[in-house]
């Protein structure tokens, strides 16, 4: 649907460039788009299948099956393409347990558009209430009982990713190992 809109759009920059009148309705919001949510990070959230996230995100391009606990999985998607965004999705069980969402190169924002380059300031006046972990870390409560929105931020880069994790996975594998 997106990549469908996407070619009628350039299909009317074109006919407007040689002078035709364009009869493609532009989107009523121009900017960010509204995917980060504390239910879901671009359609993905807690619970999901490895089908759901190939539906929403595409195939992942690697299957990581190593530094992780026993049990565990995840879909490795390093670069955002036009049908998925890049991130990670971490899987216990057949389940989405971890998702992770990159915003280099995405438009993907939250619904007072936060978006990538979003600067600490920006996020503490839309988000008052956002608890600071670390120094560039910052976390909301997501919808999904038992889980946070992270709000990672790159220093000079502004918001760089956004996980849904739980507060012990933020603890033991964020902030103390810097990864997870």
């Amino acid at each position: 649907m997106r990549l469908l809109r996407m070619f009628a759009v350039a299909a009317a920059a074109s006919a407007i460039s040689i002078g035709l009148k364009a009869t493609v309705a532009e989107p009523a919001v121009r900017g960010a788009a509204v995917g980060i949510t504390p239910s879901a990070l671009a359609g993905v959230g807690i619970g999901a299948t490895p089908a759901q996230v190939r539906k929403r995100w595409g195939p992942p391009t690697q299957i990581q099956r190593t530094r992780l606990r026993s049990g565990e999985y995840a879909f490795v998607y390093p670069n955002a393409t036009f049908l998925g965004p890049a991130g990670f999705v971490s899987f216990r069980g057949g389940r989405a347990m971890h998702v992770n969402l990159g915003l280099y190169g995405s438009r993907l924002a939250t619904r007072k558009g936060d978006g990538e380059g979003t600067t600490i300031a920006r996020f503490r006046v839309h988000w008052p209430n956002a608890r600071r972990a670390e120094p560039g870390l910052y976390y909301l409560p997501a919808t999904h009982p038992g889980y946070v929105l992270m709000f990672l931020f790159i220093p000079y880069d502004g918001l760089a990713s956004v996980d849904l994790i739980t507060p012990q996975d933020l603890t033991t594998c964020v902030i103390q190992h810097g990864f997870c």
